[in-house]
């Protein structure tokens, strides 16, 4: 594996966990990556609007619930705007989504429980419409650093037979939803290269 931002370590693990060895190769240790150092909230930003990016941050999203304990994002949280932080470092958040101009609800809005428009008295000074749900919220911020976010049209997660027989595997270009693809791309490279190897 090369790379050890979000997507390149959960494809990892996705890999692990079907029992494969996985070795990850990166300039950079993931601390000093940007995914480290961003903020990870579940939600499309500066990503293809999509069936199968929608499929993803939809398998994403239920991965995500697993690991902040249990709780769809569409519970309200416990005690507040957020729920106690579990040992995955993953938890439930709610806020609204604002925005300044009239904006079309995000395309995943259906589909995740809870998701609501605001009332004209929940939104922040200066913004014209917003929405109120909550999200899984990863705990991973640990600094300020400039680094790449690679936005492509498309998202490029897929697989390539190279001369020789070598599978060659892709998994970038997710812009600023790194966090929110995370899970339902890996998953589908893991599936791929499994499937290759049986």
């Amino acid at each position: 594996m090369i790379g050890a931002g979000v997507s390149g370590l959960t494809t990892g693990i996705c890999l692990a966990e079907a029992g494969l060895g996985v070795l990850i190769r990166a300039e950079r240790p993931p601390h000093r990556t940007t995914s480290a150092a961003a903020g990870a909230l579940w939600g499309a930003h500066l990503v293809e609007a999509s069936d199968r990016s929608e499929g993803w941050a939809l398998r994403t999203l239920a991965e995500l619930e697993r690991l902040a304990g249990g709780a769809p994002a569409s519970s309200p949280p416990v005690g507040g705007t957020a729920s106690a932080v579990p040992p995955t470092g993953v938890r439930i958040a709610s806020g609204v989504l604002a925005a300044r101009t009239q904006t079309a609800q995000p395309r995943w809005a259906d589909a995740h429980g809870g998701f609501r428009a605001c009332a004209a008295g929940e939104l922040p000074a200066g913004y014209k419409l917003g929405w109120r749900f909550s999200a899984p919220l990863v705990d991973k911020v640990v600094g300020h650093r400039v680094g790449p976010r690679p936005v492509r049209p498309k998202v490029r997660a897929e697989a390539q037979h190279l001369p020789g027989g070598s599978l060659l595997c892709y998994n970038y270009g997710h812009g600023g939803a790194g966090i929110t693809l995370s899970w339902g791309c890996a998953r589908d490279i893991a599936d791929v290269i499994i499937t290759e190897l049986l």
